[in-house]
This record gives C-alpha cells, structure tokens and sequence, in this order.
C-alpha cells in the first residue's frame, strides 16, 4: 500500500513541477520590446542587442515566454568594471582594483554549458601566447563549486585562473546567459565584451588584447565597488 501512496504522491509532483515549467521558445506570439517598454520588431531588437550596449530580457506568464525586452547592459564597452574581490582553486586573492594597469580578461561560465566548454581551447591558446606577459591576466569565473571544477579540470584543460562558487560576481556584472567574455582595459574600464558562443571570439580577444597593450599607462582613478 505504502509503494502505491509513494508512486501516487510521485506523480502528483511530476505533474506539478511540468505545470510550473515555463517553455523558453519564441514563437509567433512573441512580442519585443525596448528598454522604455515599447514594442519593436525583432530585426529592431536583433540589432540592438548587436549593439553591446544592451541584455536579453524575458518576460513570461508563468508558462511560456511571452516577450523579449532589452535591458541596458552592465558590460557594456566602457563601463567602468566592478570591483570583486575573491579566491581562486589555487588560495590566491583576485582584487580587481589592484589589476589595474593591466589587462584582464574574464570568462564567464559553467562546466554542464556546451558552448563555454566548446571555446575552452581556443581560450587557451589565447593564455599561451601571453603567459609571459604579467601585464594579461586570466580569469575564469564559475558558480559551480571548487570541487566540481578540480574534477572537470582532472580531464579537461582549462588554462585560466579559476574562481568558483561566485554566483554574486555574475549577479554583479548582470550575467544570465553564458559563455561571456569580458577585457577589462589598463583604466579599469570594460573595452569588450561578448555574450554567448561565438567562432569569432577568441580572434575578436586576441585584437583587443593587442589593441590595449599598445595603449597608454592607467591613469589614477578607482574601480567600482559593488
């Protein structure tokens, strides 16, 4: 008797939790909307959001999405970088404000996101050209656990420096989606940054990365707390 009350009361809550799902997929009732709420069309939308200056919002009715609006984004080029503070895998302390005067480049993900383990060597072949150079630093940024990621890095090489367990840095730079990568100039200032998968990420890092090594030295200014 018991077996069947527990399969009854499975059922129950599978059927609950499918009810409270809610379908992401965008169909022909799917509405776009701009940052002041108004309604755009979706080639309008598309190309502000190519723009970097603006997030994927989404809004839904509990059930399936409903609408797309764009949110101003918190990594766009120029923004004056958040200042964090963290430790990685390896026990060193990340200031962000004490890297300014170099460059740094941050990557946002997750070990069960496809595409941010897809980019994964591409990335590092971007660390091994500039492991010489002290004026680039690496680092990787994870709300999965050290654990989770010590044992994804028993098998798979990831070359950056690693922070785990930092849902609150993502949270802080507004990042929802993933992969994101981010170059944080000498000034302490965002001069690119790419939300999801993209072939051309890896080239577009490298360029940036040149571009602020031939830039002037950092002026005296402060990074933002958070």
């Amino acid at each position: 008797m018991k077996y069947i009350l527990f399969f009854l009361f499975y059922l129950l809550a599978a059927n609950t939790y499918a009810q409270k799902s809610i379908k992401l997929v965008e169909d022909a009732s799917t509405r776009y909307k701009d940052e002041n709420n108004k309604e755009i069309t979706k080639s309008e939308f598309e190309e502000k959001i190519k723009s970097g200056l603006y997030q994927r919002g989404i809004e839904h009715d509990g059930t399936k999405l409903t609408a797309y609006q764009l949110k101003v984004s918190k990594i766009a080029k120029g923004t004056e970088a958040y200042n964090f503070t963290a430790k990685t895998i390896d026990n060193q302390t990340i200031e962000l404000a004490k890297l300014k005067g170099k460059i740094v480049v941050i990557n946002f993900w997750f070990t069960k996101c496809m595409p941010c383990v897809r980019e994964i060597p591409d990335l590092n072949h971007i660390v091994e050209k500039y492991k010489s150079n002290d004026s680039v630093v690496f680092l990787a940024i994870t709300h999965d656990s050290q654990d989770m990621i010590k044992s994804f890095l028993n098998n798979t090489s990831f070359e950056y420096q690693h922070i785990t367990d930092s849902r609150s840095i993502a949270d802080l730079y507004g990042v929802s989606s993933f992969p994101v990568n981010l170059i944080i100039d000498k000034e302490g200032k965002i001069s690119f940054s790419q939300a999801g998968y993209n072939s051309q990420t890896p080239q577009r890092i490298e360029e940036m990365i040149e571009a602020a090594l031939k830039s002037a030295p950092a002026k005296a200014t402060t990074t933002q707390g958070k």
